[in-house]
């Protein structure tokens, strides 16, 4: 397993729980794409892109509300993980979670693309086929 993909994995995780995209993350062409159970069906692009997906995200949860990430596979190109976001609803207060896989594209140090997939199958498929 590639320890360059896995730290660009955790500086993303900890992105998320922080609230903030740190400089140099995201390439200035990244592109993030949800599924299409997720809270938004857009497509995200760039650093303001990631924070605008990051916003949209949080925007159904509470302040407390947590990003995990188990790491399934990091190649030097791409690592496929198994999210998943809990807290509360923001407007509700009832128990909220979300679980989705995901891939991110990895190139000059930086994601280079990011897309989430409703299960492992389809993630792999997609990383495998390098989109």
């Amino acid at each position: 397993m590639s320890e360059e993909a896995r730290e660009i994995a955790r500086r993303f995780e900890e992105a998320v729980n922080s609230r903030e995209v740190p400089p140099g993350l995201v390439s200035d062409d990244c592109v993030i794409e949800n599924v299409s159970t997720a809270v938004t069906d857009e497509t995200y692009v760039g650093r303001e892109g990631a924070a605008k997906w990051m916003r949209d995200l949080l925007d159904a949860f509470d302040e407390d509300a947590i990003f995990e990430q188990e790491v399934l596979r990091a190649e030097d190109d791409h690592v496929v993980s198994l999210l998943r976001f809990a807290g509360r609803g923001s407007h509700s207060g009832a128990p909220l979670e979300l679980r989705w896989v995901s891939v991110l594209w990895i190139g000059d140090g930086r994601i280079r693309r990011a897309a989430g997939y409703a299960n492992r199958r389809e993630a792999f498929a997609a990383a495998d086929a390098g989109r």
